[in-house]
């Protein structure tokens, strides 16, 4: 599955298309198995919803979809409140593509990331185009474990990288305001996506000064900070560090939680290194690597400081990410968004390459085997 992408060759046919057409059958599958029920990717569980008798936890697809219903009324049915507050965007999104109705909603969340998932693609071709690079290398940004299983069980992370790739697009183009804006809704569909929007911000206050970095970081990371201030008043906490339920904090040393496993369990070690190894440690120290000689070099641009960013925060995931195969894959989505705008931006067509190698991960979709058990 490898892709070698030629300059040369024309075709009608594009990425986006290509990956939507997937995309829409691998759902059509999974709502064929389930009878065409929209709740088989909402997945809610009795622990958070008592009208759902089945002693399960659900997962995270049934908070966007609680807060879509009514962003208000769906706050006891939320582990964690301000923690899934503060991704507000997507299930908001899919209130308002559902015209308030709570019947069409489930169905409004598969719809949204559907569209966001091919605007993400395109976003992602128009960066690769815009330095000169076949869009065909786009096919990593989607066409991986994570952000499949993203889409497949009501996830925010199609739309916030959705953002993340206009917000990178806009920038190349030389739309600053426009790509502040594009990380503003980035934030508000997904916390995490701030670590690459730090790399623009200080890109940009190394190369155009305090003033238009400060004026960026207002539009792009202000309206977040009141939107935490509104869920300190409304819910009595902030949302970021917070977690969901069962959550870990970030670890203070460097994949501590598999390497620790050893001195316990060298079975469980080992079954777990055939995960962690291919799909954290070595992007993760490869994009620290890359990204660290472009900046010894003199390329201080937003490309290789949010690589930096993502791949080092890669290696100190929380124990619930790293052991959660679904968490960690879903957490690469935006390395491997990072590894894409790098290669483009320094014409580095190994890095490219590289990226292609998420789409073997692909064969994680058959039966559902990244699927939360609860």
């Amino acid at each position: 599955m490898l892709v070698s992408p030629r300059r040369n060759v024309r075709s009608s046919a594009r990425p986006w298309m290509v990956v939507s057409l997937i995309a829409f059958a691998y759902l059509a599958s999974v709502l064929g198995r389930t009878q065409g029920d929209p709740f088989a990717l909402v997945r809610i569980g009795s622990r958070f919803d008592p009208g759902i008798a089945d002693g399960t936890m659900g997962y995270d697809g049934q908070f966007s979809y609680q807060i879509a219903l009514s962003p208000i009324a769906g706050v006891p049915h939320l582990d964690v409140p301000a923690y899934r507050l503060q991704r507000i965007l997507y299930p908001i999104l899919a209130r308002i593509a559902a015209f308030g109705n709570p019947r069409s909603v489930p169905w409004a969340l598969i719809v949204v990331n559907l569209v966001a998932l091919a605007c993400g693609v395109a976003a992602t071709e128009g960066i690769l185009a815009h330095y000169g690079q076949s869009r065909w290398w786009a096919l990593a940004y989607a066409l991986n474990v994570g952000m499949l299983m993203s889409v497949r069980l009501d996830l925010t992370e199609p739309t916030a990288y959705f953002f993340v790739q206009v917000g990178a697009l806009a920038w190349v183009k030389g739309r600053r305001q426009a790509s502040a804006f594009a990380f503003c809704l980035a934030l508000l569909a997904k916390e995490v996506t701030i670590l690459i929007a730090l790399g623009y911000l200080l890109s940009l206050l190394r190369a155009a000064g305090h003033k238009a970095a400060l004026k960026w970081g207002i539009l792009a990371l202000l309206p977040f900070a009141v939107w935490q201030g509104v869920l300190w008043i409304w819910v009595g906490s902030i949302g970021i560090g917070s977690g969901g339920a069962m959550s870990t904090p970030f670890e203070l040393l460097p994949l501590r939680a598999w390497w620790s496993i050893a001195a316990y369990n060298v079975g469980t070690f080992l079954t777990l290194s055939i995960l962690v190894v291919p799909l954290i440690l070595i992007p993760a120290a490869a994009g620290i690597l890359v990204s660290i000689r472009s900046l010894a070099k003199g390329f201080v641009q937003p490309a290789a400081l949010a690589l930096l960013a993502q791949s080092t925060a890669f290696l100190f995931l929380p124990a619930s990410n790293l052991l959660d195969p679904l968490g960690a894959s879903r957490f690469s989505i935006g390395l491997i968004a990072s590894f894409l705008v790098f290669g483009a931006a320094r014409s580095n067509r190994r890095v490219l390459a590289y990226t292609q190698l998420w789409l073997l991960t692909m064969i994680f979709l058959p039966g559902d085997n990244f699927l939360p058990s609860g």
